[in-house]
This record gives structure tokens, sequence and C-alpha cells, in this order.
């Protein structure tokens, strides 16, 4: 065979002289060997049934069928760009199969792909191949979650990441206090951030699985007396004096009765604080009573709907209260006044407190997918009532353990606290709800424990704000922990400097003032410690004056030692020291005027410089006077007690006689005593007076 020479059939090459080689009528060259050269070309179809080895460049304008091991050490290059694919659905590479811009793995039918979307420009993953990313990288460095079912891996030992979207049936969030999904039988199964109540009635378990709005059961209300209610104080869930409050249930009524019918309320014996009803022109209505004692009712503008499932809500919204039919805002009211404060109150279901009230009659039909929030939910003239039962979150980041427990490591709420292990909320803010927080501990003690052996900077915990800066606020409402506590060791002194103060206080960064617990029972600091207005107690030591004989004041207000008289006061007060007694020792002058001619005699211990006046006068040795002694009363001398004369009279020559009460009074100097004896041991002198006897005399003289 030369160049250029044509031939009809097939040519068979048999290297080996194999006896058994043949060749197949559809192919135009068989060679049974090794077959090599620098350029290997068919026009239709090039294949081999061995290796097929490439040592340089290969180029294919049409399909290559492989059905051996294919080396090449050379680039695989397509004639035409952008047009072949490398394998077929059918035909694959070990389950790949690369074809436009996705790479196929798996088998025809079951299969994930990885790919390029042009759309961001972004790598994007398929893992069941429905068209739908389930999650991608950009070329801006975020790696993208779509939004899952929140399932748990079936195999176990593995935890799944995964992201759950925002939805309209999220809702069960922490501004959720009682959620009642009516699923399982039991009223009991209640959710709700602060729910802990346990429901009775008539009817607890009386559940529809044939009637009900979301999930498997409603709760069928078709019962006399009191159908379903939960006690509470005045601190549960359902109770709201001031502050936004949200109620909103679906209710299923399958006929009118005309008659005024509560279908879920907070009251107590013939007092209503909220409830939602239906009225007697079967019309939606609310019922408030506030704590001024007015209580008012709203009223829709038409008839609830029978036989099917309606949502209603009342909202309180700061003065605002709101009623809701099916979404829309149906009628509202302005009121700044708290609702009516009860001592107890019962949350009903189907009827009120008291059952029996007049004028009103149970609720007859379903009721599900009952809320009570501590916020507004709607606040506006429309929204979309929930398109499903409210669930746990309203999406984020979560990992769901193989156990089924779920962790939420990042939550959209925005207004809300969260629910989040840490949670970057869109407003910016960070919630973390998990459990306890330890910086340096492995097991934290309290919400948040700081423990180190050394720092690297000011404190352990550093606060450092600008002008603008609100401070630090501690708000406490326990009722048997302290609201802070501070624990030291023994209290270090250098050089009389406490170097570890309970507490540290400064200004521009230069601390100079401490206060520090110094032993049991006793607070210190070492400074200036100044009250401005009233301090009260049992003592107070001031350690530098010691052994004073008195404390005064200066002129800036400081204490100071002093001497026995270099106290005053000017002050007006009813009091000298304590008014239940004092008692000193050494002599007290008191005096009007200091001009130092007055002084403590010798042996006397109370010295008035002027006039000294009250109602009894009593010395227990010697009562004295330098000057007048002015007697207004009664005087008691040894213990008998004279009333002298209250005026003068013409006392010359008169003398003061008592009476048998004691009373002096002015007499002539004669004795009118009927006493006959008379003696005078030293003599009896008469002078200008006649001695008469009226008896007899006797005697052993008698001179005239």
């Amino acid at each position: 065979m030369v160049q250029g020479d044509t031939m009809t059939g097939g040519l068979l090459i048999n290297v080996g002289g194999v006896a058994s080689a043949s060749i197949d009528s559809s192919l135009a060259l068989e060679v049974v060997g090794t077959m090599s050269g620098r350029v290997l070309h068919a026009q239709d179809l090039l294949t081999t049934s061995g290796a097929f080895i490439v040592e340089g460049n290969s180029t294919f304008n049409g399909n290559v069928l492989l059905a051996r091991a294919t080396r090449f050490s050379g680039s695989l290059i397509p004639s035409i760009t952008n047009k072949y694919d490398l394998g077929s659905g059918a035909l694959r590479f070990r389950s790949l199969y690369l074809s436009g811009s996705s790479l196929h793995i798996g088998k025809d039918g079951d299969e994930s792909t990885i790919g390029y979307d042009t759309i961001g420009d972004r790598i994007v993953f398929d893992a069941d191949s429905d068209g739908d990313f389930d999650f991608r990288m950009s070329d801006i460095g975020s790696f993208d979650i779509a939004t899952v079912a929140a399932d748990s891996p079936t195999d176990s030992g593995y935890a799944r990441i995964f992201a759950k979207g925002e939805d309209g049936t999220a809702g069960n969030d922490p501004n959720t206090t009682v959620l009642l999904h009516m699923n399982n039988n039991t009223t009991n199964d209640a959710e709700g951030t602060t729910n802990a109540n346990t429901f009775y009635g008539s009817c607890p378990y009386t559940f529809s699985s044939s009637v009900k709005k979301f999930g498997s059961h409603s709760w069928n209300a078709s019962c006399t007396g009191y159908q379903l209610y939960r006690y509470g104080g005045s601190n549960t869930d359902d109770y709201f004096v001031n502050g936004d409050f949200t109620v909103d249930l679906w209710v299923y009524e399958g006929a009118h009765t005309n008659t005024k019918r509560f279908l879920i309320d907070s009251s107590a014996y013939f007092v209503t604080q909220w409830g939602l009803f239906i009225g007697n022109g079967n019309k939606l209505g609310a019922e408030i009573q506030l704590a001024n004692g007015k209580t008012f009712t709203m009223t829709g503008t038409s008839a609830l709907e029978t036989g099917q499932w309606i949502h209603v809500a009342l909202e309180r919204n700061g003065n605002s209260f709101n009623l809701y039919h099916s979404g829309s805002l149906v009628a509202t009211t302005t009121d700044a006044n708290d609702l009516a404060a009860l001592s107890y109150h019962y949350l009903m279901l189907g009827n009120r407190y008291p059952y029996n009230w007049i004028g009103d009659e149970n609720f007859s039909g379903y009721l599900d997918e009952v809320r009570i929030s501590k916020n507004a939910r709607y606040s506006s003239s429309s929204f979309t009532p929930p398109t499903g039962a409210y669930e746990e979150s309203s999406g984020g980041l979560f990992v769901r353990l193989s156990d089924g427990t779920l962790i939420e490591l990042g939550s959209t709420s925005a207004g809300s606290a969260g629910d989040g292990v840490w949670t970057v909320r869109s407003d910016n803010n960070i919630y973390y709800s998990l459990g306890r927080v330890g910086v340096g501990a492995s097991d934290p003690l309290a919400a948040l424990e700081v423990r180190e052996s050394a720092i690297d900077g000011p404190a352990a915990i550093f606060v450092n704000q600008d002008g603008a800066g609100t401070g630090m606020l501690l708000d406490s409402e326990s009722n048997s922990h302290p609201g802070m506590a501070l624990s030291m060791l023994d209290i270090v002194r250098n050089n009389n400097t406490v170097l570890n103060p309970h507490l540290l206080f400064g200004y521009a960064n230069t601390f100079d003032t401490n206060l520090y617990r110094d032993s049991a029972n006793v607070l210190r600091t070492d400074d200036t410690f100044e009250v401005g207005s009233t301090m009260s107690g049992a003592s107070l030591t001031v350690s530098n004056l010691r052994n004073c004989d008195t404390i005064d004041t200066d002129a800036s207000g400081t204490l100071a030692c002093g001497t026995d008289g270099g106290g005053q006061q000017s002050d007006t007060d009813a009091r000298y020291v304590n008014v239940s007694g004092d008692t000193m020792t050494g002599g007290l002058l008191i005096h009007a005027t200091n001009d130092g001619s007055k002084t403590v005699q010798a042996g006397v211990l109370l010295e008035v410089g002027g006039v000294m006046s009250g109602r009894t006068l009593h010395a227990q040795d010697t009562l004295s006077s330098s000057g007048n002694l002015v007697v207004d009363g009664t005087v008691t001398f040894n213990g008998v007690t004279y009333a002298f004369p209250a005026s003068d009279g013409s006392a010359s020559g008169k003398v003061l006689k008592t009476n048998s009460a004691g009373q002096l009074s002015w007499s002539s100097d004669i004795d009118t005593d009927t006493n006959t004896t008379y003696s005078a041991g030293q003599g009896l002198t008469l002078g200008g007076t006649v001695f008469r006897l009226s008896d007899s005399f006797s005697g052993t003289s008698l001179e005239i």
C-alpha cells in the first residue's frame, strides 16, 4: 500500500499472527496488538479494546469510546469549545459525569452536582440535583447554607449544621408566654417562656382529630360548667396590668346562638380583666376592665363566619387596644390607664368566671393554636394570619444532634431577645441563652464568671465610656440575695497603705479613695469621708480622734480634737446631749456669756453663771446659791414640804406660822397655842408686856 491508495472493506493488521483474529464488518481498521503513531485519526469512531495511550495532544471531533484504561501524557482538548461532555448520563466515569458547568456524582437519577453559578460568581452544591442549591461559596468569602427542615441525622454519632428560614408560622419566641397547640389530647402540653401551671375543668381532654386547624387535634369545647381553666395569682403569664400584650387564637363555630359566649379571658369573680367573646349579634368582641373602675367593650363590624376556621386577636400597643378579625382591624380604643389589678384570677377558655354569669352561655365549637404574648404582635390595620402552627423559632442557624437535641447557633429574631446560643441579631446586638459563660473558668458558677491568675490591662472586666456613656446599672430583684457582694482576702497594707481594698474610687485614672472591710462588721476608709445629709447608726469611730476631751468642727466642717472649753453650740436644740439622760464626770459650768469671769468652784458639780430656773431643782448633796433664791412653788426640807405665802403683805413684826397642812403664813409674834405649859431653859424676858397667870403660881423664885 502506498500513499493515496483506497481500499474497499476492512483492513486487519495481525501483528502477532493470532489465529483467532478477525475484523468486524462494521470496522474499517482492526489492529490486533499495539498501534502507535504520531497522529491517529478516525473520521467517525476510534475505539480500543485495550489500553489507549496518548503521549501528546489529542483532538477529538466526535465521540470517543474507551473500553479500557486510557492514559494521556498531554492535554485532552476538544476541537470545539463548550460543546462536548465527558461521559454521559448513562455512561459515566466511576459515577462521575461532567456536563456543561456541573460535575455530576452518583448514578443517573440519583446524583449530586457541583457546579459554577455565573450569577454572583459562586461555586454551588446541589445534594439531590433538584435544581435548588443547598450551599454555595461566593467570591466575597461567604459560605451560604440553604434553609431546610429541622430534621436530625439518621446516623448515630453525627451532628447536622443547617439553616432554617423565617416564615409566617414562626411565633413561639421569647415574647410567647403561653402557647396551646391542642395536639396531645391534653391541654397541659402548654408551651411558652413562663407557662408552668396545670389546666383543669369539665373537658380538658376533649379533643378533635377531624376538625382541626393545624397539627393532629383541636380542643372541642362541648361541655357544661367550667370547660377549661387555670388558676393563677398576680404574676402569671396571662396577667397584664400594664404594658403591651397580644392574645390570638383560631376559632371554629358550627352555628350561631345569638348569646354572649366568651372564647378566652382572664377573670375573677364577676370581674373580667380582659376577654375575647362572640357577642349577641354574633360579632367578635373584647371586654377590658381598667384600674379606675371603667369597663369598655369593643365590637367588630360583621358576624363571625360559621363552619370554618377564623383567626381572632386582641392586642394592646401602648395606649391603643386593637381587635382583629381574620387579620383585619375591626375595632380600636385608646386609653392610658392600667388594667384592673386582681389578687387572683383564672385563665378561662370557653366561658368566664363564674361560668353561670348572667347573660352568658358556654362557647360550643373548637379552638386551636391559642397564644398569649407579652408584646404587641400586629399593630397595623391588617396582617396575614399564620399559615401553620407556631414554631419554636423564627429561623436561624442550628445544630441538630443525632439524639434529636436542637441547638440554635443564631436567630433571625431582631426585636426580641432571641433564642440562640450566640445570636448576632439584625440590630447588631449579641444574645446568648444556652448556659453559663466562663472566661478562664471551665465550670462557671454564675451566669458570667471571670477567673484569671494574671491579666493584661487595668482589670479583669473593663468598662470604658465617653461623655455620652450611661454608666453601669445593677438591677436585682432578688428577695434572698444581695445585689452585689465583694469578697476579698485579708487586707494587705504597705506602710499603712491598703493594697487590696474592696473598692477604689478615682478620677481621670487617679485612684485615691478606698473603702474596705477592715474587720468583722467594720467598714473603713483611709481617706476623707463626708456626709452631705444625715448619718445615723450605733457608733462612729474616727481613727485620728482618739482620746480627745471634746470633738469640735472647724469652719469647713472637719472634725478635730478640742478642749473642755472649746465646744460651742449656737443652734436651737431642745436637748443637751441625750434625751434619755447622760452621765458626766467633773463640774459643769453653764453661763450666758463667756467673758472668762465664770468658773466652777472646787467640789461643785453644777455652776450656773446667771439665772437658773426650773420647776424642780434637786441636788443630791448640796444646793447653794451666791445670789437670790426664788421659789415660786413649794419647798421641801428633809422630806417635809412647805408652802410659803404668795406675797409679802405687811410682814414687819410678823412670824411664819405653819398650819396642819404645812402651809406657812405671816402671823403676830404671840403664842395662841392652848398648851398650858411653857418652858424656857435660858429664862424668859418680857418687855412692855403684861404677864398674867390665870391659875396658881409655884416655883422657887419670881423676879419682877
